[in-house]
């Protein structure tokens, strides 16, 4: 289970790092590359703890499927960039797919 939220703490993380990048070229650089630097090497981390029981296929794809849709998420929010139905549609995709790839995965051995 700690796995499982070492995975959710590196998508906080990305969502994060992610986030201070635009802001770091939007307001103020000093404060927005040191913490984007940090959060986006403390979310490589969090994703090579999780890969120790949750396959590679499934965490990487999960972590970038909700790391995206964070971040398009967060900059609606914070830098008031479009939403339009569309970008909803494609996120619903995106989010259908990562749960494909989820039940599409078989644990073969590996504890």
């Amino acid at each position: 289970m700690k796995h499982f939220y070492m995975l959710l703490a590196a998508i906080a993380l990305e969502v994060s790092g992610t986030t201070f990048m635009k802001f770091s070229v939007t307001h103020e650089w000093l404060i927005g590359y040191p913490v984007m630097l940090a959060a986006m090497a403390c979310s490589y981390f969090c994703l090579s703890k999780a890969v120790k029981k949750i396959p590679i296929s499934v965490a990487y794809a999960v972590w970038e499927g909700l790391g995206l849709a964070g971040t398009a998420l967060m900059a609606w929010l914070i830098f008031n960039e479009t939403m339009p139905p569309i970008k909803l549609l494609a996120f619903g995709v995106i989010i259908a797919g990562l749960i494909m790839i989820k039940k599409g995965t078989f644990k073969v051995g590996c504890d």
